[in-house]
């Protein structure tokens, strides 16, 4: 369960709850008084790199033996907030977008 707050979020995280993340979402929002807010990479090295680096990245951020090889693409990402009428801003180191889901 996620605690009750004004502001709930997750940050960079998103992505290992595919392709469950709308669940993750409302549950996020059911204890959100006020606002979500979602910040998650659209450019890392798991999607951009190279092999060698891609192979790194996957194992680095594995939780015991499950793995997270899918993330989100800067249109995925837009599209998911759309659906829950976000204010999406890209951030401005340019690898992250940002979701703000008011209440």
């Amino acid at each position: 369960a996620i605690p009750s707050a004004d502001v709930v979020c997750i940050l960079s995280s998103l992505y290992q709850f595919l392709p469950n993340e709308e669940i993750l979402i409302e549950r996020m929002l059911s204890s959100a008084k006020k606002l979500v807010l979602i910040a998650e990479p659209v450019r890392n090295i798991v999607s951009e790199g190279g092999r060698i680096e891609k192979f790194l990245a996957l194992h680095a951020n594995s939780i015991g033996e499950k793995k997270f090889p899918d993330r989100f693409t800067e249109h995925n990402l837009r599209r998911l907030g759309s659906v829950y009428g976000a204010r999406i801003e890209r951030l401005a180191s340019g690898r992250e977008i940002l979701l703000q889901i008011k209440k």
